[in-house]
């Protein structure tokens, strides 16, 4: 692409005027007097890798503002003189500071001139030196002789900052600066670090500003964030992703469910199916006893049974059909519960059945107490919630931070489900207390990153729902058409081939986990059993007391009534 700029053609790169430009396919075009378009957004729009821009000696300098496409080269021919050399060198230093573009080549009468950023001045320890015909541009990005890169660091979920204040990258650890070290180390790079704001990661305000790192990238006054990013649309287009490092799951946290009391845990030691089995299997033992019992009345006589004398008394009164019956129903439970019982039948078959089914309450009572003394010593919980339909049913909202949250979470164009939990986010925008602490204080679910949550103290106090409504690929951050973007993908890339950062993560992971089990006391304390743990069976106890006195009230006016009609002998 040619351009060939008329010396009115610049005013600070806001308007361009008389601009000629020249392709291989198109003729040649003449735009004079465009007020409302700048040359900063004609050169973005282009879709080309070389410009060839005829110009004069005292343009040069609002021609080098304007040229905001670091990956781009561009060759300046100057029909004049350039300037002085010293001047010449900071035009193109202020432009490498600025835009971030450095593949500038000037022509001129006495030949062609190119900008070096990464060259190290011995004398005062400076950058950046003016060279005629320099070696290749790719053996300078390999070889930054200790060149500062403006690293923007603050702690996070891999990023954890050893002091309150940092003032180097010494002062923080884990995976993400162990990557930053790496590169600087191939690149012969030095970090330079950059003091955050603040707001960290950072968002987009009201008025179209942002803070945190993605205001210094955005304005370039640093090159990258070695903090990890969710790849997602930022509202700006100053910055780009580097190659993903990791994915993570953005999920909903709730307030752990509160423990069973104590003294409803013998209802709760078996399921509610395992309790109506064993009730309906009761009153089948019954109605199959009591069939035993009506054939064996018929089979044998009165008098064979009382001869049957087998841990039973020699006189024995016959009862009534119905008595007898109700009489199975009570043993049967008698057995159930594994108490011994007040008569032992007197024929084998009944027999048998009362032995297997002693047999079965063995085991059912066995591991009743089993669980049941388990559960005094593991304290059970209520079923917490395991999926987002099971949250929605519950009425409670969700607080986020950033505006941002909202839609990577719940995008309002998805689901009905995800509009209704859409509808339940609340913004509190610089709120100080953390996604636990607003499920436990505030009783609000809580959005965090899966990983967060597992490496942090607070875990066990709060309840991560599994079904996690959205995924995302974390990667670094720089600024837009960075001319290292390409040697740090390379380097990221074969990091995560090797493992390399796996291993660095799982590192990470296994230390806190190693620092949570320092924390907990293996000590095991005896507890002490209270009233209240009895409060089951003192109800029990109350309610059996009560229908006992109602029942001796019934019997007693019973007795009254037969006693009226009773004569005594003379």
């Amino acid at each position: 692409m040619l351009f060939n700029l008329s010396p009115r053609a610049l005013d600070n790169c806001t308007n361009y005027a008389n601009i000629d430009f020249y392709d291989d396919i198109n003729t040649t075009r003449v735009f004079r007097h465009h007020e409302n378009l700048t040359l900063v957004e004609m050169l973005k729009q282009m879709e080309f890798n070389d410009f060839i821009i005829f110009t004069a000696s005292k343009n040069l300098e609002s021609i080098l503002k304007c040229i905001v496409q670091p990956l781009v080269r561009f060759l300046l021919i100057v029909d004049e003189d350039l300037p002085s050399f010293k001047h010449l060198t900071a035009i193109l230093n202020r432009t490498w500071i600025d835009n971030g573009a450095f593949k500038i080549f000037i022509s001129s009468q006495d030949g062609i001139y190119t900008f070096d950023p990464f060259y190290r001045n011995n004398n005062d320890g400076s950058y950046g030196k003016l060279n005629w015909f320099p070696v290749p541009i790719e053996r300078k990005l390999k070889q930054l002789n200790g060149y500062p890169l403006r690293v923007e660091l603050f702690s996070s979920t891999y990023t954890l900052a050893r002091t309150k204040q940092p003032k180097n990258s010494d002062d923080f650890d884990g995976p993400d600066i162990d990557v930053a070290r790496l590169t600087a180390a191939v690149l012969n790079a030095t970090i330079l670090l950059v003091k955050n704001d603040g707001s960290k990661f950072g968002f987009r305000t009201p008025n179209g500003s942002f803070t945190g790192a993605l205001k210094t990238i955005q304005k370039r006054t640093s090159d990258i964030a070695f903090v990890t990013f969710f790849i997602k649309d930022y509202e700006t287009r100053s910055i780009e992703f580097s190659a993903s490092v990791y994915s993570d799951d953005l999920c909903l946290i709730v307030k752990k469910a509160e423990k069973i009391p104590q003294f409803i845990l013998p209802l709760v030691t078996f399921e509610e199916n395992l309790w109506i089995t064993l009730l309906i299997f009761c009153f089948i033992g019954t109605i199959f006893w009591c069939i035993l019992r009506f054939i064996n009345n018929r089979i044998y006589s009165t008098f064979i049974l009382k001869r049957i004398k087998f841990n039973l008394p020699t006189h024995t009164k016959r009862l009534s059909t119905a008595l007898q019956y109700i009489q199975i129903f009570v043993d049967t439970i008698i057995l159930f519960l594994n108490a011994p019982l007040r008569r032992f039948p007197r024929v084998q078959s009944e027999r048998l059945f009362a032995g297997s089914i002693c047999l079965l309450s063995l085991n059912i009572v066995s591991m009743f107490q089993s669980n049941l003394a388990t559960c005094y010593v593991k304290p059970l919980y209520y079923r917490n919630v395991q999926t987002l339909e099971e949250f929605a049913e519950t009425k409670k909202n969700i607080l986020v931070k950033y505006p941002a949250m909202m839609t990577d979470i719940f995008p309002e164009d998805s689901s009905d489900l995800f509009r209704t939990l859409y509808k339940r986010m609340v913004l509190v925008p610089n709120a100080s207390l953390t996604a636990i602490e607003v499920t436990n204080k505030m009783n609000m679910a809580g959005v965090a990153r899966k990983t967060t949550l597992k490496i942090q103290k607070e875990e066990a106090e709060v309840h991560l729902i599994p079904e996690c409504p959205r995924n995302y690929h974390l990667s670094y951050v720089y600024t837009k058409h960075w001319i290292l973007a390409e040697y740090i993908d390379s380097i990221i890339l074969d990091l995560k081939q090797a493992g390399i950062i796996n291993k660095w993560i799982e590192d990470v992971n296994f230390r806190i986990k190693l620092e949570k089990s320092k924390n907990t006391e293996f000590t095991v304390h005896h507890r002490v059993l209270r009233i209240d743990d009895f409060a089951l069976a003192f109800m029990i106890l109350a309610s059996g007391c009560f229908f006992a006195f109602v029942l001796f009230l019934i019997e007693n006016c019973l007795m009254k009534d037969s006693f009226k009609n009773f004569k005594y002998l003379p």
